[in-house]
Parts: structure tokens; C-alpha cells; sequence
């Protein structure tokens, strides 16, 4: 499930290095996916499997994961309409943050699974659905909370100091 959100790695590999130098394989997951429902447009579908590898054991899920990309404008437009926004910061901030504004869903076709939210990786925060969530949450540092827009004070480290 770590891989269901990273577009560019379809394969880990954690391994041991002996005190002779040789390696023992932990553990390796990997994932296929396939071609998209459409490339060019907004939302996409596409199915991936995921196979996980340990101790000479593999355990394979199938997926469907909707995936949708929105306008850069439009989540500008959206986050300048609250109080105290700039819409210049906003797009200088988000173009330096890398940020998209982004949503996928990924369900599992074999087996229920509790939800659970990424942001890239799982976090530790369940969805309560039945589904895995990936968007771009305003997260603490520690990333094992979302952030409240009303909290006050500035967490030392921070973008927002």
C-alpha cells in the first residue's frame, strides 16, 4: 500500500548486510499499474497491483485507483477567499511548495481494507471509509496530525515562520 500514490517508484527493497558483507532480504514491495483510462484528462482511473515479499512469502492486493488534478487557478481562487489571504503569496507559495491541488482514492478490489490518509506515504490517520485518501494536507511536522487553519502560533521549522 505505500506505493499506491508514488507515481515514480515501483519497487523497494529493504535489505540486511551481514558482518561478512553479504545481504538478507527483509522485505520487497512492488507495483504494477496500468495505463490510464485517459491521459490527458481529469479524473483518471487506473487499476494496480501491489505485490508485498517477505520472508520467502508474497501476498499480492488489486486496486482501482481514481486520481484527479485540479487547476492551479482554482485552488488559488478557492484558498484567497479567506481572511487575510494574498493571492500573490498563494501562487508564489504554492508554485515553491511544489503543490498541486490533487485528490486520489484508492480502493482495494479484493479485500475491505480501514482507510487510511496519504499524503505521498500512509499517515497515521484513518479515513474511517473503506477507501485510501491522498491529497496534499496541511499536516504538523511530525505529519501524525492535520493542521487546523485555526490554530495560532508558528511550530519552530516550519514554511509558515
Amino acid at each position: 500500500m505505500t506505493l499506491l500514490f508514488l507515481r515514480n517508484i515501483s519497487h523497494i527493497s529493504i535489505q540486511e548486510i551481514g558482518a561478512d558483507g553479504s545481504p538478507t532480504s527483509l522485505a520487497e514491495i512492488s507495483i504494477t499499474r496500468s495505463p490510464s483510462t485517459s491521459m490527458d484528462t481529469s479524473p483518471r482511473t487506473l487499476t494496480a497491483t501491489t505485490t508485498l515479499t517477505r520472508h520467502h512469502s508474497s501476498q499480492t492486493q488489486n486496486w482501482r485507483i481514481l486520481h484527479t488534478l485540479y487547476p492551479q487557478t482554482e485552488a488559488v481562487e478557492l484558498l484567497s477567499q479567506e481572511p487575510g489571504s494574498n493571492r500573490q503569496n498563494l501562487q508564489g507559495f504554492l508554485k515553491f511548495s511544489k503543490l498541486a491541488p490533487e485528490i486520489a482514492i484508492a480502493a482495494n478490489m479484493d479485500r475491505p481494507v480501514s482507510g487510511r490518509l496519504f499524503t505521498y506515504l500512509p499517515l497515521s490517520i484513518s479515513s474511517g471509509l473503506p477507501i485510501h485518501v491522498h491529497a496534499l494536507f496541511a499536516l504538523d511536522l511530525s505529519r501524525r496530525h492535520l493542521r487546523n487553519h485555526n490554530d495560532i502560533g508558528l511550530q519552530p521549522g516550519s514554511r509558515d515562520q
